[in-house]
């Protein structure tokens, strides 16, 4: 393994781990999420080199809008993960407003999100891509992000077009069984066909 990250695939819901660059610490399941919550912010603030914070998942958990608020300053502090996982949290539009406002104007270092699953509205859809195109994007590092399983219709197609369109940084987009229509496919590949894109769309019809 060496110093290379690992990636533990295949964990449910409400199973957690924190994953270093030289070691994997498991949070085992707590039906205390305030006490998880403060174990991972406490970790965070940690100021340790040997042990720099890379991948951060929190699948199935549902914070308090304080817990999360403390979350997400820490990730303002070093180290900080680059790659976050929050996928069916039932994250609320303060959350993730909350998150992107953070990454927006601190300089934090995540750079894959994945916030599948989450009850993520037009509007809330339309925050985020607000979010991402309405800054000088000096401090945003985010090029991966994942919004699979959220259902998409004709006007929330055209606000996944404008962040295509309008934010250069995003290398890929996955946005697996979203019940996108073939039209709806046709048309993100052609507005992604002329920049570095990868698109990783998968749907079910």
């Amino acid at each position: 393994m060496g110093n290379q990250p690992r990636r533990i695939k295949h964990l449910g819901a409400r199973e957690f781990y924190i994953s270093f660059k030289n070691q994997t610490r498991h949070l085992k399941k707590q039906k205390n999420h305030k006490i998880v919550l403060k174990k991972i912010y406490g970790t965070c603030k940690k100021q340790n080199p040997e042990k720099t914070l890379f991948e951060l998942v929190l699948d199935g958990v549902t914070p308090t809008p304080q817990i999360f608020s403390a979350f997400v300053d820490s990730l303002v502090t070093n180290p900080n993960p680059k790659n976050i996982s929050l996928r069916e949290s039932k994250l609320n539009e303060k959350c993730i407003e909350n998150l992107f406002e953070t990454m927006k104007n601190q300089p934090t270092q995540v750079h894959q999100l994945d916030l599948s699953l989450n009850p993520i509205s037009e509007e809330t859809l339309s925050l985020i891509v607000n979010q991402l195109i309405s800054s000088d994007q000096e401090y945003l590092q985010l090029y991966h992000l994942t919004l699979d399983g959220i259902d998409l219709d004709d006007v929330s197609i055209g606000i996944i077009l404008e962040l295509i369109q309008k934010y250069p940084k995003l290398k890929i987009l996955e946005l697996r069984n979203n019940h996108l229509s073939h039209s709806s496919i046709a048309l993100i590949r052609e507005a992604s066909s002329n920049k570095h894109f990868l698109d990783k769309t998968r749907s079910r019809f």
